[in-house]
């Protein structure tokens, strides 16, 4: 978290408001070091309830330690999310987020749903190619039945085929309705976002 909150600092925005005599202190985060933070916050955010009390040393019945735990892992979460609404790591990493926005809504619904609404004020379009990617990469991985990367789930064998009644793609449908749904009901404002989706 404390590497999220350096980027912000040291962000493009350090030069605004006439302050060019800063631009020697600007980093920009390079591909190799954004995709390092998307793993680390998939790593430790997006876990299991059962992996995390496994975690937890046996200590299953203390309840404030799942909080606090769940607390900083909301934190990071965040942290990383302030990120790509600031235009320090690239919005496309956003489709890794995304994509748990139906399993852990109970947990990280607000932040996924604030992130999504400001990656939107942003820029639109390329909000719209991020959801894509998020659903195709979702798509890919029900295909592939690469479920242990996916669902935590055995992969399926060779030859096996789609089952378009499953819970995965049901949950896939699901995904892109409320992604849908956060387009709003004004279809001038959104025609050319929602173009880009067609």
């Amino acid at each position: 978290m404390l590497l999220c909150d350096l980027l912000m600092i040291f962000s493009h925005q350090l030069v605004s408001g006439g302050r060019e005599g800063l631009q020697p202190l600007v980093f920009n985060p390079d591909t190799t070091l954004q995709n390092e933070l998307l793993n680390f916050v998939l790593d430790h955010v997006f876990i299991d309830q059962d992996d995390e009390n496994q975690s937890m040393e046996g200590d299953e019945e203390d309840e404030a330690n799942k909080i606090e735990a769940l607390h900083k892992r909301r934190n990071l979460l965040a942290a990383f999310s302030k990120l790509i609404i600031y235009d320090i790591v690239d919005m496309p990493a956003a489709a890794d987020i995304f994509k748990h926005y139906m399993k852990y809504y109970n947990d990280y619904g607000d932040i996924i749903k604030e992130t999504l609404s400001k990656t939107r004020q942003t820029d639109k379009i390329q909000c719209a190619k991020t959801l894509i990617l998020s659903l195709q990469q979702w798509c890919v991985c029900v295909l592939a039945r690469s479920a242990p990367a996916c669902f935590n789930e055995p992969p399926a064998g060779p030859g096996a085929h789609l089952d378009r009644t499953s819970s995965h793609v049901s949950g896939i449908k699901e995904l892109a309705r409320r992604f849908a749904l956060t387009f709003g009901l004004d279809q001038i404002k959104t025609r050319e976002a929602v173009a880009t989706l067609h």
